[in-house]
């Protein structure tokens, strides 16, 4: 059985060398289907995390999600939730994103936990072999 600690994290290099990461936002905040948002925390100087829509498709409005806190010492502080519900609320206010997906590994309860207190719904199996997880928002008539 393959290993589903990490699958869902793009890249899990923690030896990027700093032209190697703005290359990388360069190329997200270039995108038309990508929205990259940094997390920081203004009174310490520090990063928090960070959250990546993509794929976004504007003409059947979703987007798949992924987050990634990088510093463990911010882990488990309820930052998670906040930084979820958020940027969900960003990409559905100012882009009309109604449905949010994402894919977790089964066995990852601090995470699934915190998908389903910003209304994630599992939906089903991954292909990679975790969860797929969706928040829906339902317009208004």
């Amino acid at each position: 059985m393959r290993n589903l600690e990490n699958v869902f994290v793009e890249t899990i290099r923690s030896d990027f060398t700093k032209d190697e990461l703005l290359e990388f936002v360069i190329e997200k905040n270039s995108s038309l289907n990508a929205l990259l948002i940094g997390v920081f925390d203004r009174h310490h100087n520090q990063h928090i995390a960070n959250v990546k829509f993509e794929p976004i498709d504007f003409d059947l409005s979703h987007a798949w999600m992924g987050i990634l806190l990088g510093n463990p010492s911010m882990r488990g502080k309820g930052f998670s939730s906040e930084i979820i519900d958020s940027s969900c609320g960003f990409l559905t206010q100012m882009y009309g994103i109604r449905d949010i997906y994402l894919g977790v590994n089964a066995n990852n309860a601090a995470a699934l936990n915190a998908y389903k207190r910003c209304d994630f719904k599992e939906t089903g199996l991954h292909e990679k072999g975790g969860v797929v997880m969706v928040r829906r928002r339902i317009e208004s008539p």
